[in-house]
């Protein structure tokens, strides 16, 4: 089986690449929809078919990657405030900064090995440099704004229209798997609690291997509960 990885979040999540109609840049210009649903952003007119689209982290993660970022970065800009506060001490400036970005919680893994160098070096408290630590918070800030790239994926289950779109932060790779490298996820419902049925149904197995862990998904099951409600 050939998959396509693809980064949601603090996740990885994989599709059947026959699953897969098309993929491209998410451009946000889908029509909203009433709706209390999160994960649901509307409506699209895509290749001739109105076209659900979904956000995958809301639905994984029960937030946006784009909300979660934004809080993230309200730390970052925070700290920034703080070095700019000339009624502060260097000390104070520096246990302040060290506050703020302890607070942080980047999906990303580039982000969060720069983000504890910084902290690393305010906890050892060497010569305070603002000038040097404004930079480094800067690269912070770009570093949690460039590992957002959302991508739609448009799913299938005929090859010939999509069934719906499916946002998710970017994509990772690809690679062909073995059935012996899908592992069955049992009793998930005791695991996963209150989750979003239509998430679980999509939920097939974990692929593990050498390469990488993720979370298989079966796009189709994700109508299972909305195709046998009764009317």
């Amino acid at each position: 089986m050939e998959v396509v990885n693809f980064r949601v979040g603090h996740r990885i999540v994989s599709f059947n690449i026959l699953d897969i109609l098309l993929t491209e840049k998410f451009a946000n210009d889908q029509t909203p929809v009433p709706t209390k649903d999160i994960s649901f952003l509307g409506v699209k007119n895509f290749m001739n078919n109105a076209t659900p689209i979904y956000d995958l982290g809301a639905a994984l993660n029960g937030e946006t990657t784009q909300v979660h970022n934004k809080a993230q970065l309200k730390f970052i800009n925070q700290a920034e405030e703080i070095l700019q506060n000339d009624n502060l001490s260097d000390s104070a400036k520096l246990h302040k900064c060290e506050q703020e970005l302890s607070q942080i919680q980047s999906y990303n893994h580039e982000v969060s090995e720069v983000l504890n160098q910084v902290i690393n070096n305010l906890l050892q408290k060497k010569k305070f440099d603002p000038t040097r630590l404004n930079q480094q918070l800067v690269m912070v800030e770009e570093l949690i704004i460039s590992s957002h790239k959302p991508v739609t994926v448009y799913t299938t289950t005929n090859g010939r229209y999509a069934n719906a779109g499916f946002v998710v932060d970017k994509v990772e790779d690809s690679m062909h798997i073995d059935a012996q490298n899908i592992r069955k996820l049992n009793d998930l419902e005791f695991h996963t609690g209150n989750i979003d049925k239509r998430v679980r149904n999509m939920l097939k197995g974990l692929i593990s291997n050498e390469k990488t862990a993720s979370l298989l998904l079966d796009p189709a099951a994700f109508y299972q509960e909305i195709a046998y409600a009764p009317t």
